[in-house]
C-alpha cells in the first residue's frame, strides 16, 4: 500500500528515488511545492512557462 503512495508521488515530482544496495531511499522534492505556495500567496503575478 505505500508502495503506491510513493509511486504516485515520485510520478508527481514530489519525491526522488535511489538506490544504494539492496535500500532505496525516498528524498522530498520541494520545487513543486514552492511554486504552488508561490502561486497562492502572490495570485497576480502571472506564471512563467515551464
Amino acid at each position: 500500500m505505500i508502495g503506491r503512495h510513493l509511486a504516485v508521488l515520485e510520478y508527481a515530482s514530489l519525491i526522488r528515488t535511489r538506490r544504494e544496495s539492496r535500500y532505496k531511499f525516498h528524498d522530498l522534492t520541494t520545487e513543486p511545492l514552492e511554486r504552488i505556495v508561490t502561486r497562492w500567496l502572490k495570485p497576480d503575478v502571472p506564471e512563467t512557462g515551464e
